[in-house]
């Protein structure tokens, strides 16, 4: 999109939703039976994970917290499977263009 002196814009939808709710950190997960440890630099979260879902705690330190932006929490987060093929997971892809799960 152009602004008024010709130079690149972007799209005010996109400028939106990068001011909202959200996160977007790389880490390190590890898993102990149904324990998931997540670490994000000083944040660190034990999940609870049974091979479907995994439940994050009811709160989070603080240096988790200021991971997020906005409203967005990750304290008692429910993330569910959503598809059981290897294949569909190799293909997902970070804000910057960058594969989530290796090989």
């Amino acid at each position: 999109m152009r602004g008024r002196n010709g130079e690149d814009q972007p799209d005010r939808r996109q400028r939106r939703l990068w001011r909202g709710p959200g996160l977007c950190r790389e880490g390190v997960a590890e898993r102990e039976g149904a324990a998931l440890r997540l670490t994000f630099g000083d944040c660190r979260i034990v999940a609870q994970y049974d091979g479907d879902r995994i439940v994050f705690p009811a709160t989070v330190a603080d240096a988790c917290q200021a991971l997020c932006t906005g409203r967005a929490t990750l304290a008692a987060v429910t993330v569910d499977r959503q598809s059981m093929a290897r294949s569909e997971a190799l293909t997902l892809r970070s804000s910057k263009g960058t594969r989530l799960c290796s090989s």
